[in-house]
């Protein structure tokens, strides 16, 4: 068995998680804006 010292995470590994997690909300959020607006002039032309 492993001890608790193997299963440990490194220090700032939460801060990491978390701004990777916001880059992808983010550029999940920048694609949906690119793809609606080009849907809207696809529509109106």
């Amino acid at each position: 068995m492993s001890d608790a010292r193997d299963l440990a995470l490194p220090s700032g590994y939460t801060e990491l998680l978390g701004e990777l997690k916001d880059r992808v909300r983010a550029a999940r959020t920048k694609a949906l804006r690119t793809v609606n607006t080009q849907l809207i002039e696809l529509y109106w032309s």
